[in-house]
């Protein structure tokens, strides 16, 4: 019987040590107040066109209203542009992403990627989704 408890509370134990850690997320503010949950900037190695700037955020919006979110994405492109800029790249993604869901090892969250690449004439244009 003890050696049963015992393992039960080392499997509790093993279980609880492997929870997800929470993302670091860095709050920007945006020139208009609004507050942007940045989870990371990183860039991307992409096969055909060089490496894209890729900013990844946590969005409190509903990710079925596609509208909201994209209005939000470009609200934030505003601001991402100049970083994508200086890092002289000519491809950028802004990537919505929703609180995850579920707890523990396994969870999962919806993402929406909106790519805006830089036109010849020095322009930036976003990528329609297909």
């Amino acid at each position: 019987m003890i050696r049963t408890v015992y393992g039960m509370l080392s499997f509790m134990v093993l279980l609880a040590g492997c929870t997800k850690p929470k993302p670091h997320v860095e709050i920007r503010r945006l020139a208009s107040g609004e507050e942007v949950k940045v989870l990371g900037i990183s860039k991307l190695k992409m096969s055909t066109s060089g490496p894209a700037l890729v900013l990844r955020y946590q969005t409190d919006l509903n990710m079925d209203d596609e509208n909201a979110v994209h209005g939000e994405a470009e609200r934030i492109w505003a601001e991402f542009r100049k970083d994508a800029e200086q890092a002289q790249v000519q491809n950028a993604i802004v990537s919505a992403n929703a609180p995850p869901d579920g707890e523990g090892v396994i969870s999962h969250t919806r993402t929406y990627n909106f790519v805006f690449e830089r036109t010849a004439d020095g322009f930036w244009r976003e990528v329609p989704r297909e």
